[in-house]
């Protein structure tokens, strides 16, 4: 079975040589053109990125903050009649 030849735009060859000279894969324009696109579409509608992969963004980590010490209210200790100390 031959190879269908194309023209696009003044370029003529088959499929795999267009998608090259084009810069599209032959994935993507097989893709388009499952999807409704005509061939010449297909190959002149620019790809997303230039064919590159958008990282998704991260999500933001949660700080979780140590509990806050409880303030250590000093209290006087009397001991005996004389004295004490402070704790």
């Amino acid at each position: 079975m031959k190879s269908m030849v194309y023209t696009i735009n003044g370029s003529t060859g088959t499929l795999p040589v267009l998608c090259k000279l084009f810069g599209v894969s032959e994935h993507c324009v097989r893709f388009r053109m499952r999807n409704g696109m005509t061939l010449q579409e297909a190959l002149t509608t620019p790809t997303q990125m230039g064919g590159k992969r958008v990282p998704k963004p991260k999500e933001p980590e949660k700080v979780i903050e140590p509990p806050k010490p409880e303030e250590k209210k000093h209290e006087f200790v009397r001991v005996g009649a004389s004295g004490g100390y402070w704790r």
